[in-house]
């Protein structure tokens, strides 16, 4: 598969013995950036990737057809080089972070404060990528922690370059505002709701 330029800027910039944040907007192929630094930079070294939707790996699967599961019931395999894991097996495990050379976490904004991934972040002194659309805390402050951020994308770059379709956007307020919608039992009526969407649409 032929890589975007700024997919290829990603791969290019990362930095092997320190920590990357990948922030890239949803669509953007972020399961195949981080495929291709595995290519690149962990060619027969091992690997972990973590995320806390089932999912996720599932679709990175695809991506690692040769990878093991550290989660659930999947039969995990150590002599696979790359392990799909989720932070709550992890855990469960009493994970040695230590033998791997890499350690990726998807999403990493909505986990940082899971046990698991605080316990590795302490600890882990090799590769690691957190990776996110989004790099903010509840606070809306910036989640920091990283050495080195890779950040090469937004919507109107993607729209404009025909990587994203262009998006219309429709606000509750506007809706119920224009359409004057009735409430029943203190909700909107769904049928005017759906009669309002189909309207603006």
């Amino acid at each position: 598969m032929q890589l975007r330029p700024y997919q290829t800027k990603y791969i290019n910039n990362f930095k092997v013995g320190t920590s990357n944040l990948l922030r890239a907007e949803c669509r953007s192929g972020k399961s195949l950036i981080l495929e291709n630094i595995v290519d690149k930079y962990f060619t027969n070294k091992q690997v972990l990737i973590i995320s806390n939707r089932i999912e996720v790996l599932n679709e990175l699967s695809n991506y690692f057809p040769n990878s093991t599961r550290l989660q659930g019931s999947h039969k995990y395999d150590s002599s696979k080089l790359v392990t799909l894991a989720t932070p709550q097996t992890l855990i469960r495990r009493d994970t040695d972070y230590s033998i791997y050379d890499c350690i990726a976490i998807d999403e990493i904004h909505e986990v940082r404060s899971m046990k698991a991934v605080k316990l590795l972040r302490e600890s882990y002194t090799g590769t690691f990528i957190g990776m996110t659309a989004t790099p903010l805390k509840a606070d809306g402050s910036f989640i920091g922690g990283f050495e080195n951020i890779l950040d090469y994308t937004s919507v109107p770059y993607m729209i404009k370059n025909g990587y994203l379709c262009p998006t219309k956007f429709y606000s509750a307020g506007d809706l119920t505002e224009s359409a004057n919608l009735s409430i029943k039992r203190g909700e909107y009526v769904e049928s005017e709701v759906e009669q309002a969407m189909n309207k603006q649409g």
